[in-house]
């Protein structure tokens, strides 16, 4: 059973399931992303790198984090402004709800660092 089944057993809306599984599904992508870039260890310091490979490195974190930005303020405009909701049959989360698709989206984290650890390129 996929999150949009679970959502609309249990609470009987299929807009809000529709809306539940697409914010997961866009959570996880954002957690897979990290795990794949530098953006982590870039921040922590971590590597040997010269000057210039840490300039580099931090431009790209710095874009991947206004990236990650654009997405999630696009992704709370999807599922909480009323005229979205109106144009693809979505509905309002509560923070119950995007806790819901945060704790859903999770088991990325663990896949992508087996990816990383299986093929590291």
């Amino acid at each position: 059973m996929n999150t949009s089944e679970y959502i609309e057993q249990t609470i009987g809306n299929i807009d809000l399931a529709r809306t539940m599984a697409i914010q997961a599904l866009v959570i996880g992508r954002i957690f897979y992303l990290l795990s794949l870039s530098q953006a982590i260890p870039t921040l922590l310091g971590r590597g040997r790198a010269s000057q210039l490979e840490r300039h580099e490195r931090l431009m790209d974190t710095a874009a991947i984090a206004i990236g990650i930005g654009a997405v999630i303020l696009l992704q709370i405009l999807f599922s909480q402004w009323s005229l979205f909701n109106i144009l693809f049959d979505t509905a309002p989360l509560s923070w119950e709800q995007w806790g819901f698709c945060l704790l859903v989206s999770l088991p990325i984290i663990v896949v992508s660092a087996v990816a990383n650890r299986v093929d590291p390129e």
